[in-house]
């Protein structure tokens, strides 16, 4: 599969990107999306992308499954503390997992499940909250899979405002009216508040 060069995606990746295995496999992608520049990142991820109007980024934390083998469990545990320690704001995280570190150019089940798995676990017994996880089978998909969660983020996203006075209109509505629900011999909601 050859690269998908329609990606538009904004950012930078971490230099130590170089030093890992994987390197070979994402340098042409990287390199060939004019969006992308080896840079400083938040510390702990390997990647920030901007978002929108570039008021927010996502951070991602690039995991393969040689990162979840026993050898190195605690290593990427604490990766993943640091990694979801920068969680909050208005910038987002997620953990890209790629699920096979070789190259492959067809859906023949050259990858397994099992360290997916694994990284669940992990995640749930050592972090205080699950971070997204984004599985991804082959490099060359990374950008595309990138762009697609970003775009999804993107399209569920609520004005807190809007969001707030939805909420109290439908609190003081009828349904919710305190009154209304005595006068129907029913409990009010301060009975349940006190």
């Amino acid at each position: 599969m050859e690269p998908d060069n329609s990606v538009s995606l904004r950012g930078t990746y971490c230099l130590s990107l170089r030093e890992q295995s994987i390197w070979r496999m994402l340098e042409p992608i990287l390199r060939m999306s004019p969006g992308l520049k080896a840079g400083e990142v938040k510390e702990g991820s390997d990647f920030n992308f901007r978002l929108g109007n570039d008021t927010a980024t996502l951070s991602i934390l690039l995991l393969t499954p040689s990162s979840i083998e026993a050898s190195v469990a605690e290593e990427t545990t604490f990766r993943l503390r640091q990694f979801s320690s920068l969680a909050g704001g208005v910038d987002k995280e997620a953990v890209v997992y790629l699920l096979s570190e070789a190259p492959f150019h067809s859906a023949s089940g050259r990858y397994r499940l099992d360290g997916l798995v694994a990284l669940q676990a992990l995640m749930i017994e050592s972090l205080p909250n699950v971070l997204p996880v984004i599985p991804i089978a082959d490099a060359d998909c990374f950008l595309a899979s990138v762009q697609e969660y970003i775009t999804n983020l993107e399209a569920i996203k609520i004005p807190r405002q809007q969001c707030s006075a939805n909420t109290m209109g439908f609190a003081r509505s009828r349904f919710f009216s305190a009154t209304s629900f005595d006068e129907q011999g029913g409990q009010s909601f301060r009975g349940f508040a006190g």
